[in-house]
């Protein structure tokens, strides 16, 4: 079983055109270990098969990496840390900030972050509303609709700074002024489903 995610997973991350570290890959399965052995007890995911796991959670992370700026990034209600930990997985450098309230979910991810050997993230164990940032790149995981996104989170970046927010593919109208919207549908492998990014930056 284990042989057949791992081959999954190589070629899902070539499918993505992505050249990934020696050993990220393996990272990337301990991780999906480490999840389920804390998922017996936690439910941190209601995805329980190793293989959805795969495609709905490690590979569609992944699939955000060609469309990341650079600099400091914090992943908004990170939960078990997707796509905050994945994303810290790939590239390693980035500083990353897992911002998250639930105590459970905080225990696993400093376990995670503590076993996968991530030096450069951070966890934030409060309320997105009360944590200052600034960061470079805002992102989240269909954390919200876009507007309540934007409310919870507009004051972690500035006239620099981009918001992304991963979703699927559905329409979403923008609300709320001095903000434009982009929309990059993404392909992920081995998931049928349509997802998109939404892109966000602040009017010039």
């Amino acid at each position: 079983m284990k042989g057949d995610l791992a081959a999954a997973l190589h070629d899902g991350v070539a499918a993505l055109g992505l050249e990934l570290n020696a050993g990220v890959e393996g990272q990337l399965l301990a991780y999906l270990d480490l999840l389920n052995r804390w998922n017996r007890v936690h439910n941190l995911t209601a995805i329980r098969d190793p293989a959805q796991q795969l495609s709905h959670h490690l590979l569609d992370c992944l699939s955000v990496l060609p469309h990341l700026p650079p600099g400091p990034l914090a992943d908004i209600g990170s939960g078990a840390g997707l796509p905050g930990l994945i994303i810290a997985l790939a590239e390693p450098q980035r500083p990353v900030y897992l911002v998250e309230s639930s105590k459970k979910k905080c225990a696993f991810l400093h376990t995670a972050v503590a076993a996968l050997g991530l030096k450069a993230v951070h966890i934030v164990a409060q309320r997105v509303e009360d944590w200052p940032g600034p960061v470079a790149v805002i992102i989240s995981r269909a954390l919200a609709e876009l507007n309540l996104f934007l409310d919870l989170t507009a004051h972690l970046g500035d006239e620099h700074s981009t918001w992304l927010l991963m979703k699927a593919a559905k329409s979403e109208s923008l609300q709320r002024p001095g903000f434009q919207l982009r929309s990059l549908p993404l392909t992920v492998p081995r998931l049928a489903e349509e997802r998109q990014l939404l892109i966000l930056r602040r009017d010039p």
